[in-house]
């Protein structure tokens, strides 16, 4: 038995090709099996490990496609070539042409949709909700433009601070882009919140981004807002520039979280925003933590309309960096249909989201994934769980 394996195993290694034959099957099977084991999202960038296994495939089809079309056998006769008599009308010629023509066609259809796709992108003729998984699709150059103009406009007025929007569809390129900047800059998740300069700082420019529709509505009821500029925007509506004030609110020494929050003006406010009531909370930031690399600091923010915990809601709030005295306001969506309260509840939670980088003895192991810190619950100052605000 060894010997005949021995023997089979000899005669495969004497073909070249057969061993290439192998190992692209190899290469090509493997990586795709491992992948569909785990159970994770694939997006296309996880098969470039792929690449260019299938175009070797392809010639390899096309030479054995041409292989069956030989070009027949040829004679001279008088001065001129004719087809042996094997094929008088040299149909195998016209085949093997007509492979060559049509993969010609091919090829040429291929580069010029290529080319008019990168020509298409290069100039915004795209929708930027043609991009799945993510909401919608944001090319570099329009990132960069917008955080530039945002770092000039900081530096000719000499403002000490820029505020950035994020959402699912910039937070990692804008996080990342911005430690390039020359102007400090707090990027916080514009879904629910919004982060202001202390007013005794003076102004400050804020960056919108294209779909921030809350943080637009936020800024026209509690703060004074400039429109600066619209950094334009390839596929979408552009960014949105301001120069940002807020409206100044009194502080509530007994509605505070120690060593995190103070309370705003000592009442929860109403915004109409989306053809809903929604309730708004202004505090103001008693500490301060700067940049660290991809790392958030959040609150979680829980509403008990009346006490009532059956009807909760809660607001995630999370910033690159934070600064003593900035305001920050949260918005609470009200459950449909429910009737706005005369009171609410308040809880505030706290933790810190890291790289996970797993460490195994004297290795350290980086990875793209993070984890989140154990929330730790904020005491008051009379030292309880929760503060107690009326409603405007």
């Amino acid at each position: 038995m060894l010997v005949f394996l021995h023997c089979q195993w000899t005669s495969f290694r004497s073909t070249p090709y057969r061993c290439g034959l192998l190992l692209l099957l190899v290469w090509q099977i493997i990586p795709l099996l491992l992948l569909l084991l785990h159970k994770i999202g694939l997006t296309w960038h996880y098969f470039l490990i792929l690449m260019p296994g299938p175009f070797i495939l392809i010639g390899l089809f096309v030479s054995i496609l041409v292989g069956l079309h030989p070009s027949g056998g040829m004679s001279r006769r008088g001065g001129s070539r004719v087809e042996k008599s094997g094929d008088p009308c040299g149909r195998s010629r016209w085949l093997r042409y007509g492979t060559y023509l049509l993969i010609s066609l091919v090829i040429v259809a291929q580069i010029v949709n290529c080319t008019s796709s990168i020509v298409d992108t290069a100039s915004g003729n795209f929708s930027d909700h043609d991009f799945p998984p993510y909401p919608y699709h944001n090319d570099l150059r329009s990132l960069q433009h917008a955080l530039s103009e945002a770092d000039q406009l900081a530096q000719q007025r000499h403002l000490n601070r820029v505020y950035i929007t994020t959402d699912a569809a910039t937070q990692t390129a804008l996080r990342y882009l911005a430690e390039q900047m020359r102007t400090p800059t707090t990027l916080f998740d514009a879904t629910n919140c919004l982060v202001l300069p202390n007013l005794a700082t003076g102004p400050a420019v804020l960056l919108v981004g294209p779909y921030d529709g809350m943080t637009n509505a936020l800024l026209g009821q509690f703060a004074s807002a400039t429109l600066i500029d619209q950094p334009v925007r390839l596929g979408g509506p552009p960014f949105r520039l301001y120069l940002v004030t807020p409206i100044a609110g009194q502080l509530s020494s007994q509605d505070s979280f120690v060593h995190n929050l103070q309370l705003l003006d000592g009442r929860v406010q109403r915004l109409t925003f989306d053809n809903s009531s929604w309730l708004v909370t202004r505090w103001s930031f008693i500490r301060s933590e700067q940049p660290r690399f991809r790392t958030t600091y959040n609150y979680a923010l829980t509403v008990l309309p009346n006490g009532n915990s059956e009807q909760s809601m809660q607001s995630l709030c999370a910033f690159t960096s934070m600064r003593e005295g900035d305001q920050l306001l949260v918005a609470f969506d009200p459950p449909v249909g429910g009737s706005v309260p005369t009171s609410v509840t308040i809880r505030a939670q706290s933790f810190m989201t890291i790289p996970n980088n797993p460490v195994y003895g004297p290795l350290r192991a980086e990875t793209n994934g993070s984890l989140n810190t154990r929330r730790v619950r904020l005491p008051t100052v009379e030292g309880g769980e929760s503060v107690s605000v009326p409603t405007e």
